[in-house]
């Protein structure tokens, strides 16, 4: 199973054969050895990535002006501590000798999207990230057609399909460090503003990993736009005027959208996916009408053995209508597994506000931005990461 990672104030446990135990040095001081750039106004990020300029006039350009307390708490934050009370203080890590199905239905059963990989000889040292899209992906690649085939559990299909049998975390990983999946880790003791940046600037990347440092490469933090999403509610009330910036005039909004028709099959839904590099898709209907989302975090109704593998071939609005019920039905179900009994969207006259307080109300990581509440006609797509350069305004 998953090697448990526990993190408190002063120790990373990862409880394994051996109950090696990880203490990492600290800073009487943690605040005092944050790396910002307040002199400067400029920040470069531990991976060498492009500076930033972050002065006055950038912060305050236009008729939304960013609080300046929004941007001191950005400073100040800790990138060694953040989010690790939403985490529970719990990171669930595998290895790259694992077999990759093993780990998508610990992934399903613990319910995460994705999960450090530590290196096969040394699990305290990091290694890059997996998550369900990618096993999905090694999946459809190596059934073919085979996916197509209707009331089969994945056992039935890949039978005698030895790559798929016997395909570890290392093969789902060949390129660990792509465009998919930089490798973009900072420090402890760097601030909370070299994370928001890095996540603004990659269109790529859901995830940092925070290092103890960069030579032993022993993972103390894992910051998940969930984590930012957190943040940004917490500090609404200091992003100042940016808060109240129209979706109208955000131009980055509105822009193309992936789609895939509710009458179309899950699994070419899924396949759609794979080929645009994208986590979701906008489900219309034969008019263009917004009918809901479909995500990589929906793969959980297929079970974390894939026995429901078949539900695959299903319409895309039967799988969805699977999921919500699944989620009305569910009393173990998180926060984060329920669907949304309505269609979660925005349109020109919202906020930038209204739009962060969905996300976190509704664990969304994109919403879609309509016409009107009542046409749903698609205009664009609202990310996290389009948010992040709203606030930061690079």
């Amino acid at each position: 199973e998953l090697n448990r990672s526990k993190t408190n104030s002063t120790s990373l446990y990862q409880p394994k054969a051996t109950m090696t135990t990880i203490s990492p040095k600290r800073k009487e001081n943690e605040n005092a050895n944050v790396v910002s750039s307040s002199s400067s106004k400029k920040l470069k990020t531990q991976n060498g990535a492009k500076k930033f300029p972050l002065g006055s006039n950038a912060a305050t350009a236009g008729n939304y002006p960013v609080g300046p307390n929004f941007l001191h708490s950005l400073f100040k934050g800790n990138a060694g501590r953040f989010g690790l009370d939403t985490l529970g203080g719990v990171i669930y890590c595998c290895q790259r000798d694992m077999k990759a199905l093993d780990v998508w239905a610990a992934m399903v059963e613990k319910g995460v999207q994705s999960i450090p990989v530590m290196l096969k000889n040394d699990y305290h040292k990091y290694y890059g990230i997996i998550d369900v899209q990618d096993v999905l992906n090694f999946i459809l690649t190596h059934l073919g057609d085979k996916a197509s085939e209707e009331k089969k559990t994945l056992a039935e299909l890949s039978k005698g399909v030895v790559k798929l049998e016997r395909g570890l975390v290392k093969d789902v990983m060949v390129h660990p460090l792509s465009r998919k999946n930089p490798f973009h880790p900072v420090c402890a003791n760097h601030s909370v503003l070299s994370v928001i940046e890095l996540l603004a600037k990659e269109p790529h990347l859901h995830r940092v990993p925070v290092l103890d440092n960069l030579q032993e490469r022993k993972l103390v933090n894992l910051i998940t736009q969930s984590h930012v999403l957190d943040f940004l509610v917490k500090n609404l009330n200091v992003l100042g005027e940016r808060a109240k910036k129209p979706v109208r005039e955000c131009r980055e909004f509105f822009k193309d959208v992936h789609t895939c028709n509710e009458n179309d099959t899950t699994v070419s839904a899924f396949r759609k996916m794979a080929e645009f590099k994208v986590s979701g898709l906008a489900i219309v209907d034969d008019t263009g009408r917004l009918k809901g989302a479909l995500s990589c975090r929906d793969v959980r109704v297929l079970g974390k053995d894939l026995h429901f593998f078949w539900r695959m071939n299903q319409t895309v609005h039967n799988f969805v209508r699977k999921l919500r019920n699944m989620s009305d039905t569910t009393e173990e179900a998180s926060s984060e597994e329920h669907r949304p009994r309505t269609i979660v969207k925005c349109i020109p006259s919202d906020t930038l506000g209204d739009v962060i307080t969905k996300l976190h109300k509704f664990k969304l990581h994109k919403i879609y931005l309509v016409d009107t509440p009542s046409d749903r006609k698609l205009k664009g797509v609202v990310s996290l990461r389009d948010v992040l350069k709203e606030c930061l305004k690079l």
